[in-house]
Protein backbone atom coordinates (compact mmCIF):
# COMPACT_ATOMS: atom_id res chain seq x y z
CA UNK A 1 0.00 0.00 0.00
CA UNK A 2 1.41 3.57 -1.01
CA UNK A 3 1.70 5.96 1.76
CA UNK A 4 -0.60 9.12 2.28
CA UNK A 5 -4.38 9.81 2.94
CA UNK A 6 -6.34 8.03 1.94
CA UNK A 7 -10.46 7.32 1.65
CA UNK A 8 -11.80 4.08 2.66
CA UNK A 9 -14.46 2.72 0.14
CA UNK A 10 -16.24 0.21 2.54
CA UNK A 11 -18.51 -2.77 0.29
CA UNK A 12 -21.19 -4.35 1.53
CA UNK A 13 -21.66 -8.19 1.69
CA UNK A 14 -19.82 -11.17 3.77
CA UNK A 15 -20.22 -14.44 3.97
CA UNK A 16 -17.97 -14.46 7.22
CA UNK A 17 -19.45 -13.96 10.69
CA UNK A 18 -16.47 -13.12 12.67
CA UNK A 19 -17.12 -12.44 16.50
CA UNK A 20 -14.31 -9.25 16.37
CA UNK A 21 -15.90 -8.03 13.44
CA UNK A 22 -15.74 -4.46 13.35
CA UNK A 23 -17.99 -3.14 10.39
CA UNK A 24 -20.95 -5.53 11.37
CA UNK A 25 -22.91 -2.95 8.88
CA UNK A 26 -21.22 -4.64 5.76
CA UNK A 27 -22.23 -7.94 6.40
CA UNK A 28 -25.45 -8.04 4.61
CA UNK A 29 -25.63 -7.07 1.07
CA UNK A 30 -28.53 -4.79 1.25
CA UNK A 31 -29.13 -1.57 2.85
CA UNK A 32 -29.79 -1.64 6.33
CA UNK A 33 -32.57 0.60 8.53
CA UNK A 34 -30.45 1.30 11.65
CA UNK A 35 -32.29 2.63 14.83
CA UNK A 36 -31.02 4.69 17.32
CA UNK A 37 -33.31 4.94 19.85
CA UNK A 38 -31.67 7.48 22.41
CA UNK A 39 -32.17 9.80 19.80
CA UNK A 40 -36.18 9.25 19.28
CA UNK A 41 -38.22 11.77 20.17
CA UNK A 42 -41.39 9.30 20.85
CA UNK A 43 -45.03 10.32 19.28
CA UNK A 44 -45.60 12.96 21.26
CA UNK A 45 -43.04 15.45 19.65
CA UNK A 46 -42.66 13.74 16.62
CA UNK A 47 -43.98 10.67 15.11
CA UNK A 48 -43.20 11.72 11.45
CA UNK A 49 -41.74 8.25 11.16
CA UNK A 50 -45.01 6.12 12.12
CA UNK A 51 -47.19 8.46 9.35
CA UNK A 52 -44.44 8.08 7.03
CA UNK A 53 -43.99 3.72 7.08
CA UNK A 54 -45.48 1.61 4.54
CA UNK A 55 -45.40 -1.29 5.91
CA UNK A 56 -46.72 -0.45 9.39
CA UNK A 57 -43.56 -1.91 10.87
CA UNK A 58 -42.67 1.38 13.09
CA UNK A 59 -45.17 1.29 16.54
CA UNK A 60 -45.28 3.14 19.80
CA UNK A 61 -44.37 1.59 22.42
CA UNK A 62 -46.89 2.77 25.94
CA UNK A 63 -43.85 3.06 28.15
CA UNK A 64 -41.92 6.47 27.02
CA UNK A 65 -44.13 6.75 23.41
CA UNK A 66 -40.76 6.05 21.31
CA UNK A 67 -41.13 4.26 18.35
CA UNK A 68 -39.00 0.81 18.36
CA UNK A 69 -38.84 -1.08 14.60
CA UNK A 70 -40.34 -4.23 13.64
CA UNK A 71 -37.99 -5.85 11.31
CA UNK A 72 -39.90 -8.95 10.26
CA UNK A 73 -41.95 -6.31 8.04
CA UNK A 74 -39.85 -3.53 7.15
CA UNK A 75 -38.61 -3.68 3.78
CA UNK A 76 -35.75 -0.54 4.38
CA UNK A 77 -36.82 1.63 1.93
CA UNK A 78 -36.03 4.63 3.63
CA UNK A 79 -38.87 6.50 3.78
CA UNK A 80 -38.86 7.05 7.39
CA UNK A 81 -35.32 8.25 7.64
CA UNK A 82 -35.63 11.43 5.67
CA UNK A 83 -38.87 12.30 7.84
CA UNK A 84 -36.66 11.93 10.85
CA UNK A 85 -35.69 15.19 12.31
CA UNK A 86 -33.46 13.75 15.39
CA UNK A 87 -31.31 11.37 13.19
CA UNK A 88 -32.75 8.54 15.24
CA UNK A 89 -33.37 6.07 11.78
CA UNK A 90 -30.84 5.93 9.49
CA UNK A 91 -29.47 3.47 6.41
CA UNK A 92 -26.12 1.27 6.12
CA UNK A 93 -25.24 1.42 2.40
CA UNK A 94 -26.13 2.92 -0.89
CA UNK A 95 -25.96 0.99 -4.25
CA UNK A 96 -23.52 3.02 -6.79
CA UNK A 97 -21.54 2.19 -9.86
CA UNK A 98 -18.21 1.86 -10.53
CA UNK A 99 -18.08 5.81 -11.75
CA UNK A 100 -19.75 7.18 -8.63
CA UNK A 101 -17.52 6.24 -6.76
CA UNK A 102 -14.58 7.83 -7.46
CA UNK A 103 -16.94 11.43 -7.97
CA UNK A 104 -17.74 11.55 -4.72
CA UNK A 105 -13.78 10.43 -3.40
CA UNK A 106 -12.65 13.22 -5.88
CA UNK A 107 -13.66 15.56 -3.01
CA UNK A 108 -10.25 14.99 -1.00
CA UNK A 109 -8.67 15.03 -4.08
CA UNK A 110 -5.83 17.66 -2.77
CA UNK A 111 -5.11 15.70 0.13
CA UNK A 112 -4.48 12.63 -2.23
CA UNK A 113 -2.24 14.92 -4.91
CA UNK A 114 0.06 16.18 -1.60
CA UNK A 115 0.45 12.94 0.67
CA UNK A 116 0.65 10.63 -2.71
CA UNK A 117 -2.46 8.84 -1.22
CA UNK A 118 -5.46 7.65 -2.82
CA UNK A 119 -8.59 4.90 -2.14
CA UNK A 120 -8.73 1.59 0.02
CA UNK A 121 -11.27 -0.92 -0.65
CA UNK A 122 -12.59 -2.60 2.64
CA UNK A 123 -15.54 -3.82 4.40
CA UNK A 124 -17.02 -7.18 3.66
CA UNK A 125 -15.22 -9.80 2.02
CA UNK A 126 -13.78 -7.49 -1.01
CA UNK A 127 -13.07 -10.54 -2.96
CA UNK A 128 -17.21 -11.62 -3.40
CA UNK A 129 -17.90 -8.31 -5.40
CA UNK A 130 -14.25 -8.41 -7.27
CA UNK A 131 -15.48 -7.55 -10.82
CA UNK A 132 -16.26 -4.67 -8.90
CA UNK A 133 -13.17 -3.85 -6.70
CA UNK A 134 -11.05 -4.10 -9.70
CA UNK A 135 -12.87 -2.07 -12.10
CA UNK A 136 -12.58 0.48 -9.38
CA UNK A 137 -9.44 0.19 -8.33
CA UNK A 138 -8.51 0.73 -12.20
CA UNK A 139 -10.95 3.55 -13.02
CA UNK A 140 -8.84 5.29 -9.85
CA UNK A 141 -5.70 5.30 -11.55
Amino acid sequence: MRPGIRTTVFLKCCSLRCKWCCNPESIHPETELVYDLKKCLGEKECGLCLKECPEFAISVMPSDGKAPIDWDPCTNRGKCVLVCPPKALDLFGQEMSVDEVPAGVERDGSFYRESGGGITVSGGACLLQSDFAAALLEEAL
